[in-house]
């Protein structure tokens, strides 16, 4: 029974890395879109500016 438990609580532990691994990699992938969509806007809005100059 104990080792029943053992393992339970070794698969949990798994599952609960896993999981934050998993967010990790989700919340840098956002980041590195949310860096290109900032980048991307700020690029535009420069065009606009030299197009409404000329």
């Amino acid at each position: 029974m104990s080792a029943e438990i053992e393992t339970e609580k070794r698969l949990a532990l798994i599952k609960a890395w896993e999981e934050s691994e998993k967010t990790k990699a989700e919340n840098r992938a956002y980041k590195r879109m949310s860096a290109v969509g900032l980048m991307g806007r700020q690029q535009e809005n420069i065009r606009r500016g030299t197009t409404q100059k000329n």
